[in-house]
């Protein structure tokens, strides 16, 4: 991850660089690798001379970084496009009156630029941020921001390179520590996985919940699956089996596995195995009124297709 942010710092330096700042032409050429893509709705031709834009942009962007600052968001959404001002002043009020407590945005370089060809003027923001929020929670970080200003000089276009250092009290992309003496991977941090397991366990929940024997057996992603139970007892499921499940829910009239956090994660710079940590209250109704609820904490491993291989459970009785 580090090295990713890295090439994206380093994409960032050089094309800032290649902007000359005397107003004329440079020799260099816009090349993007969104070339005649559609991107976030703006259309990237590419291969166009960059000259720097007109110094109103900057002074632009110092007004709307006070507002920001100010927590004015009126101000802010002023220079937005109209279709868009009256959301962005609403999400941005949402945001001033019940998260942020204050925020303090010091910007050090701003560089309006122009493509040939194009009728749109982008300006890049590198700046840092500090935010306390209302819940006590801190950040404190760097960003490049890109700012896109239509023919009519109103903000149609936003989006943002953010680099958050490792002493950050949350918001960064790793974090944690595997520690297992010997192993290779001692020492590493973790970072959230995004291979669909929340999506899996959400599913698995539902037909599980409703006890829909034919939802159960043929979801995807899971065949058979070793199970470690709180009970210490090893179990090999297949969740193809409908006799299985038909044997399980029998005798039971209802079941609510209510699921209240999911958490995906690997061990960095690792092959895409990965597991998740789900967290729930667990609730069974017998046909004889008996009844059992427990807080469970489960762990979901998946190999490196995706695939659900391994479960253990831990419970307590509620």
């Amino acid at each position: 991850m580090k090295k990713i942010l890295s090439l994206i710092l380093i994409f960032s330096l050089s094309f800032v660089n290649s902007q000359k700042k005397s107003g004329m032409h440079s020799q260099e050429k816009f090349e993007s690798i969104f070339e005649n893509m559609n991107w976030e709705n703006k259309i990237i031709i590419g291969n166009g001379k960059i000259s720097v834009a007109q110094d109103k942009y900057t002074k632009k962007l110092m007004t709307i970084i006070e507002a920001y600052n100010n927590k004015d968001a009126k101000t802010y959404a002023q220079f937005n496009s109209v279709d868009g001002r009256k959301d962005v002043e609403n999400d941005l009020k949402n945001q001033f009156e019940n998260n942020i407590e204050t925020v303090l945005i010091t910007p050090y370089r701003i560089e309006p630029t122009k493509v040939e060809g194009e009728d749109v003027t982008r300006v890049e923001v590198w700046s840092n941020k500090k935010i306390s929020y209302y819940n006590g929670s801190k950040e404190n970080y760097w960003t490049v921001d890109v700012y896109i200003f239509n023919s009519e000089d109103l903000i149609d276009g936003y989006y943002s390179h953010t680099f958050r250092p490792g002493g950050n009290e949350y918001g960064l992309n790793f974090g944690g520590k595997f520690i297992a003496e010997g192993n290779a991977n001692n020492g590493r941090p973790f970072v959230f996985s995004n291979k669909g397991e929340v999506d899996f366990i959400e599913k698995f929940a539902e037909a599980y919940n409703s006890m829909n024997v034919e939802a159960l057996s043929s979801l995807d992603r899971v065949s058979e699956v070793d199970i470690n139970t709180p009970d210490n007892q090893q179990l090999k499921l297949n969740f193809n089996d409908k006799e299985f499940w038909k044997s399980f829910f029998k005798g039971k009239e209802s079941i609510n596995w209510n699921i209240w956090a999911i958490i995906p994660i690997k061990i960095a710079n690792t092959d895409p195995a990965s597991g998740a940590t789900v967290y729930s209250t667990h609730t069974t109704i017998f046909e004889d009124g008996q009844e059992i609820k427990e807080e469970r904490v489960q762990l979901f491993f998946f190999d490196v297709d995706g695939n659900l291989v391994r479960v253990n459970g831990y419970n307590k009785s509620l």
